[in-house]
């Protein structure tokens, strides 16, 4: 067993499984020999296990795989049979786990179960790097059943957890910061009952960030008076949302317009001699609100005082910059 600890390769577990493994282009393997690791993959997060993958949406995504499998596995020229990509793995301790690719495996399970496909080697990559960057593989794989915003976010949070910046999980996955600190937010602050709601899809995200939201300026607005002393709003030096959704902090423009957060879609008429304001774009607005959605208050002796991290000051001078770009007309 001690000497199984250090098989962390195909390559050297294949030295000592003749037969099991084969190197062509890349690796065949066995598919007795693949394993699944308890909790290791984002989908389903929040769910019992056979809430999704008992579900009649995935048993009819894995039912498709299993077919594609069993048709590419008959006989004969491999130019018009279905192709698949091959499952990503990690050894560890002389075990072959699914690192990408749970799908596909009991999508192999089962054209050899239901269509008697008869498949006993299956080409796999071996997944590199750490744990993280394996994870973040699934975020941005092409399989067509993608993942759920809850179960990205909880890559974000392990990632945040194993000591990535909000910034670079932005860079890694081709999104902006704040899209990263919306679902760090949900993942962070919402609670299981919501998350649970949106990965049984009976809401939708947006839905729940409402819903998260409204309870939230409800709970500022009425405080426990046995803790809480009450607070005239113009203490503060930055306005959290109110009822209408509108931020109620304005980013510094050339012309510190102070309508920048609402977009009419009409002029101001008061100044039609001079340069017309445009108002925001959705895009932009929809996340300066979830940027200051993921800041935190804190109780001081006039007020409130909001603590940003570097990311999230860097997010905001990102804005500030869009900003005064679509301001500006460019």
């Amino acid at each position: 067993m001690a000497a199984e600890k250090n098989l962390d390769s195909l390559s050297k577990l294949r030295k000592v499984k003749d037969g099991q493994i084969k190197r062509v282009d890349g690796y065949k393997v066995l598919l007795s020999e693949i394993n699944i690791e308890a909790g290791f993959n984002a989908r389903g997060a929040f769910l019992e296990r056979e809430e999704y993958w008992e579900s009649p949406e995935v048993l009819e995504y894995i039912d498709g795989l299993a077919v594609a499998y069993a048709e590419a596995a008959k006989p004969g020229p491999s130019a018009n049979k279905p192709k698949i990509d091959p499952i990503r793995v990690v050894v560890r301790d002389g075990k072959i786990f699914v690192s990408d690719g749970e799908h596909r495996f009991y999508g192999l399970h089962r054209a050899n179960d239901v269509y008697g496909a008869g498949i006993e080697w299956v080409d796999v990559i071996e997944g590199e790097g750490e744990q993280t960057e394996r994870n973040f593989s699934r975020v941005t794989s092409n399989e067509k059943r993608q993942l759920s915003a809850i179960e990205r976010a909880v890559v974000y949070r392990d990632a945040v957890n194993d000591g990535w910046s909000v910034e670079k999980i932005a860079q890694r996955v081709g999104k902006s910061v704040p899209h990263v600190y919306k679902l760090l937010t949900a993942i962070n602050k919402w609670g299981e009952p919501l998350l649970v709601q949106v990965q049984k899809g009976e809401i939708s995200f947006t839905e729940a960030q409402s819903q998260y939201e409204a309870t939230r300026r409800k709970a500022k607005k009425e405080p426990d008076p046995s803790n809480l002393e009450p607070l005239d709003e113009n203490e503060s030096g930055t306005n959290l949302p109110t009822d209408s959704g509108a931020s109620g902090t304005d980013l510094p423009t050339n012309g510190d317009n102070s309508n920048a957060g609402t977009d009419t879609g009409k002029t101001d008429k008061r100044d039609s001699g001079k340069s017309k304001t445009k108002g925001l774009s959705k895009a932009i607005a929809d996340s300066l609100v979830s940027l200051v959605f993921g800041f935190e208050a804190k109780k001081t002796d006039s007020g409130y005082t909001l603590e940003l991290s570097e990311e999230q000051y860097k997010a905001i001078l990102m804005l500030q910059e869009q900003v005064e770009s679509e301001l500006k007309g460019k």
